[in-house]
Formats: structure tokens, sequence, C-alpha cells
């Protein structure tokens, strides 16, 4: 049997396909999957709306005043039920968290086979190298993209998989008009957060000059707007949708747009656009995007803007970048396939494969032909 926990920050909407995928993996084979998680994680992120089916869930709540802003502690300090249960544990790469290393110690004691699930950044060299030495004493490692098992030290390379970080495989086609039938619609997926700056991009409306067209904030509600004082030119038409979970009603507003636009950091807001078609407008490198800026072909998939915090001469500034951009018709219909091709490799479906094959300790986790 493979009776696996898995501890998260929290449980959002994006990881509730994959839950409900792994735990029927190991359902089949007579295991079984708890997810042990935060209501809201200490940086805001609240938990889905609906929970995944099959797979016992705990919850946990997070202390994070104070001096404990970057430090959080969680109560209680350990799953200690859900450990004594367990054959396998998941651990995500939060050596900040207290009840991370509580947990992992408990299980290495019980002789738990323990995997690690994060990212290894290569800012800091201290910090790389502690969560290289923290992977390095558990049985597996889950890494988020290819390219970041391919940076792993060998005998770490040799027991990790990279997981293709991505979104639910969609059970409705998207909407097939080619983006270049489409109305001048602009998506912008994500919450208004620092690492977003969808509310200091906001601010600079007033310097478009391309025409109307529409803006469709998903993630970013009016509450959110009613602070702001806006001044969008008069054909620019601002709408707040907030919070989207249901996939008909994402993939609807998403049909509307001919292109996705993210300001700041991107992550995997960069998937929704791409499972759905749309080619993406982000801030060109040095902007430090997340590790799902790996599958970004700059060209097919979308395009780059020189952003004024992380200027590059190679790239124009945002609004001449969008106006040339939507207005490429036969560009645009090209990168729509392109797209929607890219959205197939990296999805829930392989994530929850490669998590279940690193669980059950299968074969020498070498790279194959799939891109992990």
């Amino acid at each position: 049997m493979r009776r696996t926990l898995i501890i998260q920050p929290t449980l959002p909407s994006y990881r509730v396909d994959l839950f409900e995928r792994l735990g029927a993996l190991l359902t089949r084979d007579e295991g079984a999957l708890w997810v042990h998680y935060a209501e809201r994680d200490y940086l805001g992120v609240g938990v889905a709306q609906q929970l995944p089916r099959g797979v016992r869930l705990s919850t946990k709540r997070y202390y994070s005043g104070g001096l404990l802003k970057k430090t959080p502690l969680s109560y209680p300090a350990l799953p200690f039920e859900a450990l004594m249960w367990a054959e396998v544990l998941v651990i995500p790469g939060h050596l900040h968290e207290l009840e991370v290393a509580l947990s992992a110690s408990i299980a290495k004691l019980r002789g738990l086979r323990v995997i690690w699930w994060g990212s290894f950044p290569s800012e800091g060299a201290l910090k790389r190298r502690v969560r290289l030495w923290a992977a390095g004493r558990c049985q597996g490692v889950a890494t988020y993209m290819p390219s970041q098992r391919e940076g792993l030290p060998k005998e770490l390379r040799s027991r990790a998989r990279s997981l293709n970080n991505g979104l639910k495989p969609l059970s409705l086609p998207p909407e097939t008009p080619k983006l270049s039938e489409r109305p001048l619609g602009v998506a912008v997926i994500g919450r208004p957060s620092p690492k977003s700056k969808i509310k200091q991009w906001l601010m600079t409306l007033s310097e478009w000059r391309g025409g109307a067209i529409q803006i469709h904030l998903i993630g970013t509600s009016e509450a959110d707007l009613a602070p702001m004082s806006l001044d969008p030119p008069p054909e620019v038409e601002l709408y707040a949708h907030g919070y989207v979970e249901g996939e008909a009603e994402l993939l609807e507003l998403l049909a509307r747009c001919r292109v996705s636009f993210y300001p700041g950091a991107m992550g995997l807001s960069l998937m929704e656009g791409i499972r759905a078609g749309l080619p993406t407008l982000l801030a060109g490198p040095p902007a430090p995007h997340m590790p799902e800026f790996e599958l970004f072909i700059e060209g097919e998939l979308g395009r780059h803007f020189s952003s004024d915090e992380h200027p590059n001469e190679e790239w124009p500034r945002w609004p001449e970048a969008l106006g040339a951009m939507l207005h490429d018709l036969a560009w645009l219909d090209d990168a729509q396939a392109r797209c929607l091709a890219q959205g197939e490799a990296f999805s829930t479906k392989v994530m929850a494969e490669r998590l279940y094959e690193l669980i059950c300790g299968v074969g020498s986790c070498e790279p194959d032909t799939t891109g992990g």
C-alpha cells in the first residue's frame, strides 16, 4: 500500500484536479492520499471552493504576525495522526515553516519514504545550499519544471522528476473562433499582489493610444479597484470579474480576448492563457518570473515588453507592444495553435503521473521524451 501524506501551505483551486488524479492512482493500487493544508496561507492565498474528492483532508492554522511574518508557525505544529497513518510523506520546500521540519523528522524516525517538492532558487547561494541539503535527505525530489531538475547535482538528479507544473486539462474544448476574428480584448489573469504588479500597471492606462479595447481583469475585483484613482482613456473598457473558479465561466471570458497580458512576475497565470490558446505579452528578462516562465517561447507563445522596473532596449514598452500584438492577425492565429499544443504537455494529468512514480519509487527518474 502507498498511504501518502502531502503537506501544503494551502489547497488552491489549481491543485484540486492534481490531488484527485493522484488519489485515484493511489486508490487503484490499494493506497490512499491525505492532504494537510491551511484555509489561507501566510501570503493570503485561499483554499478552493470545491475541495478534491476521494482524498482525506485536514486543516491547520498559521500564526504569521509580528516577527513570525516570514517564518510562520502553524497550529497544530504537525499533523500527528496523519504522520502515524502515512507510509510516504511529501513535504513542500518551505523550510521556514516549523511544521515541515518537525514532520520530516518524525517521518524519518518512522522510516517513511520522504519526497521533497519544491524549487531551488539560484539567487542567494546560502538559501540554495540549504534547500539542496534538505532535499538530499529525501528519497525523492519533485521539481516544478525541467530546467530545475537539470540544474540539480548529479546525485540528486538521479532521484528527481520534473512534474511539468501545469493546470487541469480542459474538459470543455476552448472556444474555437480564431483570435484574429475576436474582439480587441485583453485578459489580465492574476490577483492584484505586489508580484503581479497589476495595480501599478492599471495606474498607467492613461498611456494607451491604440484605440478601443476591452480589458478583462480575472482575479481582480471591483473592490480591489475601488481605492484606486484610475484614469483610463474613454476608449478603454475595464471589466473586473474577480475570482473565477468555474471552467465554463473562465473560458467564456477568455473567448472574448485575443491575448493575455501580465505586467509582473509571471507564474501559473501564463498557463491559464496558453491552455485556452491565448498568447501572452509579458515583461521581458531580467524581470524575475516564476519557474513556469520556462515553457514560454518568445515570438511563438507570446511576446515581451520592456518594463519600467526592468528595462530592455530589445523590446518596446507595453502600449506599443500590446497594440502591435493585437493587430498582427496572421501571427495571432499561428500562436493560438502553438499555445493549445504546449498546454497538453504541462498539465495536472502529467503532474499526477510523475508524482505517483516518485511516491512508488518507479525507475531511475531519468529524463524522458516529454520534457521531464
